[in-house]
């Protein structure tokens, strides 16, 4: 499934965020968010998920941030966005 809803949890580390996103994640209904631009520095995104192109990519990182309601989330840092 597609998701129909999106949002971004921006984080500073040592602020809580890990809590809240653990949180939303158990409840089911507000995506799962998760660091995934975030695991290593050094590997594209290709290779660390393992997917052969972007639309790949897309839809693996959409099942892996999205609940079964539609709703997609992402954790993702100010630090991270000099990676991509």
């Amino acid at each position: 499934m597609n998701p129909f809803k999106s949002y971004i949890i921006w984080f500073t580390p040592r602020t809580g965020s890990t809590f809240l996103c653990d949180t939303l994640g158990k409840m089911g209904l507000a995506g799962k968010p998760q660091e995934l631009f975030n695991k290593d520095e050094n590997t594209p995104l290709l290779q660390l998920y393992q997917q052969k192109d972007y639309i790949g990519l897309r839809k693996y990182l959409w099942k892996q941030g999205s609940t079964d309601n539609g709703v997609m989330a992402i954790k993702y840092s100010f630090y991270t966005s000099s990676g991509l």
